[in-house]
């Protein structure tokens, strides 16, 4: 790839965010389906 550290390291942090951001509502969606059933 010939990119440096720091720019490897800003990626990652780039796609962990992107990840968490987009988690976040599936993971409260699963939670309210979940409950629902068990209701």
């Amino acid at each position: 790839m010939g990119l440096s550290p720091t720019s490897t390291n800003a990626m990652m942090m780039m796609m962990m965010m992107m990840m968490m951001m987009m988690n976040k509502p599936n993971q409260h969606r699963g939670n309210f389906n979940e409950k629902r059933i068990l209701e």
